[in-house]
């Protein structure tokens, strides 16, 4: 560890991207790694991209931030892409990087949070935004950059489409958003799309408000909803409402993955 600490600290000036793939992380190890990019007299950094990827944490309970992995997400604004990948991180690990990430009013472009477990980590959120708008000014300020969000694999459920659909509306630039791998369900979705028309037995509804008022001023052109449990009609309610089906190339959808369940339109 000091060697590489060592090579990181002379050449911190320098570094923009940064990744541990298939690595065995202690809470100690990612302190120092921290520590050592910052810039010298300086509590900031240059690191752009910073990527921990299919690794395992040697830590019992990794369920709370470092000070200094908190004061690296919080240094200036130069971080444009996290991505905490297959790294079977937990909810409350999420909430934490999410709200540090919050209270630096990051300018995080791309964030991937893929093939972890964090099912209920934006319920919090919700609970704040609908109660403190002051909050919610703050989280509008903050995710305005963000771009590229990745949720496969967390096994989130309709209650996590129904408090995600608070947060997607402060990402007035959001072009890519990958749900796959959860079993959202036809209720999740409807949520998104219908606002307070909510069904009690269906799960796909939750993301449809959402879909249905962005209109002109929210460019989502990439959504994949595989693996979702959803049905052909779940399907057909969100491609009617968001795009009206045959005019989703217009409407800016590029994108569309619903394997299985929705054929190439004819042109």
């Amino acid at each position: 560890v000091g060697g590489l600490c060592r090579i990181l600290s002379q050449n911190s000036e320098t570094i923009t991207s940064l990744e541990f793939v298939n690595c065995k992380l202690s809470s100690s190890f990612i302190d120092a790694i921290c520590d050592s990019l910052f810039l010298k007299g300086k509590q900031s950094h240059g690191v752009k991209q910073f990527t921990i990827q299919a690794s395992k944490f040697t830590d019992a309970n990794m369920n709370s931030l470092s000070d200094k992995f908190v004061s690296f997400l919080s240094s200036e604004r130069s971080l444009s892409s996290l991505s905490l990948c297959d790294n079977h991180l937990q909810r409350s690990f999420a909430k934490l990087a999410l709200k540090t990430l919050l209270d630096a009013s990051s300018n995080l472009s791309s964030l991937d949070l893929s093939e972890n477990n964090i099912s209920g980590w934006l319920s919090d959120f919700l609970h704040k935004s609908s109660n403190q708008p002051q909050f919610s000014l703050e989280i509008s300020k903050s995710l305005q950059s963000l771009r590229v969000p990745n949720l496969r694999g967390n096994n989130l459920h309709k209650n996590d489409a129904e408090d995600l659909k608070f947060a997607l509306v402060h990402m007035p630039v959001l072009e890519t958003l990958d749900l796959s791998d959860n079993p959202i369900g036809d209720g999740g979705i409807s949520s998104l799309l219908l606002q307070d028309l909510m069904s009690s037995d269906e799960c796909f509804r939750s993301l449809i408000p959402y879909f249905s008022q962005t209109g002109e001023h929210y460019s989502v052109a990439n959504l994949n909803l595989k693996n979702c449990m959803l049905s052909c009609d779940g399907v057909t309610e969100l491609l009617e409402l968001r795009w009206g089906w045959r005019d989703a190339e217009s409407s800016g959808a590029k994108d569309l993955y619903f394997p299985g369940l929705v054929k190439q339109s004819n042109k």
